[in-house]
């Protein structure tokens, strides 16, 4: 349950435990 946005593009929404 972290939620990060990786610093990429287009910008992906990443949901890890």
């Amino acid at each position: 349950m972290v939620v990060g946005l990786s610093p990429s593009y287009p910008p992906v929404l990443t949901v890890s435990p």
